[in-house]
């Protein structure tokens, strides 16, 4: 409740004050503060964005109403009048050129009934946008994750395409979604295992093939080719549709290496992930004789990580680590490897004996980092980082304890 203020326009905080005793009392814990000019109406206004401004009609040396009402509704907050019952020619002026909330300066139970009714429905609209915003930014990355999936899936909508990603565009060579939005599955899948009439019927009924169907894929261009069929319910765009992945028949290979790739590859930063990282030094370590000399392990993280994540947000700072992974992911060679290693720590095992070789590419790194420019969301952010050296040989016998 600390950031919910409620602005009062009054000549005296005396007011103020007694309002929000009144308010304390009754278990509404908010800021009041107090405002005695047009000036400092306005200054409130935009500084502290007042879920409600209160102002008190009882005050006959107050500033002007309506100068107060037009400011609060180029700035779109709720306005209420305090007026004693026995003066209501000012409220009965007011209230025909502006909307506003009338409370019964001597009913202390409509006052509190009201910005409890109030502050209630302001939460609520605040859970709502919350919750919103973490659904936008969740349907982002799977919208990522999606479009850069190698698999090839689309989404359907009675048998049209309303959606394509980079995989199946590729597979039907076209270069865009709108060379195949119009045109529907009967014109482009053969199966012979399958009726696909029977099929979209089906699926338009909420029935789905629970394996995948062998059919032949044909091309805008004329190509075809041999593919498995995959279908699901799915949603898209807020809509009820079907999802159809596919996949070619000849490239059961390919995609069996690529998923054992993916299962050791962090999929952010497109570096190894912790568990292949610690396998693969733990190997290293295994196989080193026992007088050879020490291997190197570095650790490196972005200076000031969180404040950067809370100022860019929790897809942004994906970005910029992104980014951050790629300058490592540049001095990755046959004797280096890298790993996203923790939320936004990185470790580098290093094949050399020497110290100096282990420095040297520490210090270039840094260097590296803080010249560069984060290009996250078209801003440009600066960074640097933090890296440690240890040392590790055929005593570790443990990669997690190196």
């Amino acid at each position: 409740m600390d950031s919910v203020h409620l602005l009062i326009i009054d000549r005296s905080t005396e007011t103020a004050e007694q309002i929000n005793s009144l308010l304390r009392n009754s278990g509404i814990n908010i800021h009041v503060f107090c405002a005695n000019s047009i000036a400092n109406t306005k200054f409130a206004i935009e500084q502290q964005h007042p879920f409600l401004m209160l102002f008190n009609a009882t005050d006959k040396q107050n500033i002007k109403l309506a100068k107060a009402l037009d400011l609060a509704e180029q700035h779109g907050i709720p306005t209420a009048v305090r007026f004693l019952p026995e003066e209501p020619n000012l409220l009965l002026d007011v209230l025909e050129k502006h909307s506003c909330l009338a409370i019964n300066a001597d009913d202390s139970g409509q006052l509190i009934d009201t910005i409890d009714r109030i502050l209630k429905y302001e939460q609520s609209l605040r859970k709502s946008g919350n919750t919103q915003s973490a659904l936008d930014e969740l349907q982002q990355r799977y919208n990522l994750l999606l479009e850069s999936s190698q698999e090839s899936i689309a989404y359907l909508h009675e048998g049209l395409h309303i959606y394509a990603n980079r995989s199946y565009l590729d597979l039907m060579h076209v270069n865009k979604f709108e060379d195949i939005e119009a045109i529907s599955l009967l014109e482009i899948i053969q199966s012979q295992q399958e009726d696909v009439k029977k099929l979209l019927r089906g699926m338009n009924e909420g029935i789905f093939p629970e394996d995948a169907i062998t059919a032949m894929l044909k091309a805008p261009s004329g190509g075809e080719v041999e593919v498995q069929l995959g279908f699901s319910p799915a949603r898209y765009d807020g809509e009820q549709c079907v999802q159809m992945m596919v996949t070619q028949v000849d490239a059961h290979a390919t995609l069996k290496n690529e998923v054992a790739r993916l299962r050791k590859t962090d999929l952010l930063t497109q570096l190894m992930n912790r568990r292949a990282f610690s396998t693969e030094m733990q190997t290293c370590l295994e196989s080193a004789p026992e007088d050879s000399q020490p291997c190197f392990v570095l650790y490196l993280e972005p200076d000031n990580a969180s404040e950067i994540q809370d100022r860019l947000g929790a897809r942004l700072f994906d970005d910029f680590l992104a980014q951050f992974a790629a300058t490592i992911g540049d001095h990755v060679d046959e004797q280096t490897f890298a790993a996203g290693y923790s939320d936004h720590g990185f470790t580098m095992f290093l094949r050399t004996n020497t110290r100096t070789s282990a420095d040297s590419l520490a210090e270039n790194l840094r260097k590296q980092v803080s010249s560069k420019a984060f290009e996250v969301n078209g801003k440009r952010i600066s960074a640097t980082c933090s890296i440690g050296v240890a040392s590790i040989g055929s005593l570790t016998k443990d990669a997690e304890e190196a």
